[in-house]
């Protein structure tokens, strides 16, 4: 199969064999539809311990959660879906969080990137930032703090998601 998708009657597979519906309705993209999707979060961090707690409390708050514990296996989690914001580990076994960040720069255009660390180095901080981070955390996390910055950048994401739509279809 050559291309990247098949499209089966209201639905597709997409390229990692996952069938998807196909919303053929006019306000799919409505305002509506937009604010009441779950938002999705990708947490990479080679600490199981560490992104069970993350994932619990992220669960609790109303967030679709996915894992990774290597970059390899986030990059996987990437190329098929979409993520509204991900948690990134500095320090992963196989690649940086920095490299990471540059190698989905392009597929997760619109996805919010915060890394998080142990090593809170200037360089480490630049580097996570010139790759596309839109936040940089220091290890131990407070939850309290976390959940904060998540819903802080995901209500503008939201808003500016709102805006272009709105604008769109004015055109």
């Amino acid at each position: 199969m050559s291309s990247q998708k098949l499209i089966i009657g209201k639905s597709t597979l997409d390229k990692c064999g996952k069938k998807r519906k196909i919303n053929t309705s006019e306000d799919s993209t409505s305002e509506a539809n937009l604010m009441e999707t779950k938002k999705k979060i990708l947490l990479v961090d080679d600490d199981p311990s560490l992104s069970k707690i993350l994932k619990t409390i992220l669960q609790n708050q109303g967030y679709a959660v996915d894992t990774a514990e290597t970059g390899k296996e986030a990059l996987e989690r990437f190329q098929c879906n979409f993520y509204d914001l991900a948690l990134i580990d500095m320090k992963l076994p196989d690649i940086s969080g920095a490299d990471l960040l540059s190698m989905v720069c392009d597929s997760a255009k619109n996805t919010i990137k915060i890394v998080i660390t142990g090593y809170p180095t200037s360089e480490n901080k630049e580097k996570s930032f010139k790759n596309g981070a839109n936040d940089f955390l220091v290890k131990p996390i407070n939850p309290e703090r976390l959940l904060e910055i998540i819903r802080n950048k995901l209500k503008k994401q939201s808003l500016s998601q709102r805006d272009w739509y709105s604008s769109a279809n004015r055109r």
